[in-house]
């Protein structure tokens, strides 16, 4: 049997034996069918892991290397199981530190309103970040901002180069990294109030350049301070919460009463004696009896109040109460 695909010379006469035509027929079927498969989902197939098909839901055209926070998914199980499981794609939206930290893409092409295209969810790639620290090692999303990101001490994407200098820089970011632990902020300032002065405290114990930055020592997530050491934990829905200052070596001292005398001593997060950050209180409870039989027992109890995320703003005097009679006491 002769070769059925054999190219023809210039100037010889054209035969198509029944079995070519056939297979020209087969691979334009097949082309056909996938041209028509790629128009009625509307997305390209996209083999890298860590780059995904992202339409543009943020109302207004985006170029190249900007950042879109991730909205949803476009095709949902309900939807297309096999095209679910086959094709990672999202939706993309302005991103806002409020939903999108740590939740964002950076786009691999320029995306008019709606336009579904290709963009890093993993990986590496360049990108425009508002550097607000030169000494910030990562960035996040920037609140409200498609055009950068925004350097911090921790984030979603590890800066591995970037131009020198403060404000609007290209870098080269590693996209995929966890948060790791909040940065150390040291005092510069006593506490005033619910805010306190501090630096960004570098890996060999020196405090930053630039200026000092005033953290909200309640509101302000991802800030942790030493000497004064407020440190933060976590609430039930996984964000970080500041919580008050306890035994520090500059705290309040809120005294416990002696005998059958209420110590009246208080404590204000917004009124502090100056010097002080933070508080100490050594009882919240104790029982006092005289030791005399008749004598009540009495108990001395501290209100204490708290806001809406568990942080400690008010420390009340020891009011007293009899706990229990002793008639009966020998």
């Amino acid at each position: 049997m002769g070769d059925s695909m054999r190219k023809v010379r210039s100037g010889a006469p054209l035969v198509i034996p029944a079995t070519t035509f056939n297979t020209f027929i087969d691979t334009a079927r097949d082309f056909l069918d996938r041209q028509n498969q790629i128009r009625r989902t509307g997305l390209r197939d996209t083999r890298h892991s860590g780059i995904v098909l992202v339409k543009n839901a943020s109302g207004e055209d985006r170029e190249r290397f900007h950042v879109l926070g991730i909205k949803e998914t476009i095709i949902t199980p309900s939807d297309n199981e096999d095209e679910f499981k086959n094709k990672v794609a999202l939706s993309g939206e302005t991103p806002t530190e409020e939903d999108h930290r740590g939740k964002f893409v950076v786009l691999l092409e320029p995306l008019k309103t709606d336009a579904i295209g290709m963009g890093m969810a993993l990986g590496l790639c360049p990108v425009k970040i508002t550097v607000e620290n030169e000494d910030h090692a990562c960035a996040d999303v920037n609140d409200g901002e498609a055009a950068t990101l925004k350097s911090a001490s921790t984030g979603a994407a590890q800066i591995l180069w970037k131009e020198d200098g403060t404000g609007e820089k290209w870098a080269v970011i590693r996209l995929g990294t966890p948060p790791g632990l909040p940065p150390i902020y040291k005092t510069t300032a006593d506490q005033s109030g619910t805010t306190v002065e501090a630096k960004l405290l570098r890996a060999d114990g020196s405090l930053a350049d630039g200026d000092t930055e005033e953290l909200d020592v309640y509101t302000d997530a991802w800030k942790v301070r030493t000497n004064d050491l407020l440190i933060l934990t976590q609430d039930a829905d996984g964000l970080p919460v500041a919580m008050p200052i306890q035994g520090c070596d500059n705290a309040f001292p809120v005294p416990a009463g002696s005998g059958d005398s209420a110590e009246t001593t208080t404590w204000d997060i917004n009124a502090q004696p100056s010097g002080y950050g933070g508080v100490r209180v050594e009882k919240w409870f104790r029982l006092y009896w005289s030791g005399t039989s008749g004598d009540p027992v009495y108990q001395f109890t501290r209100e204490a109040k708290y806001d809406s995320k568990g942080a400690l703003l008010y420390v009340g005097p020891e009011v007293s109460s009899v706990a229990f009679g002793t008639d009966t006491c020998e």
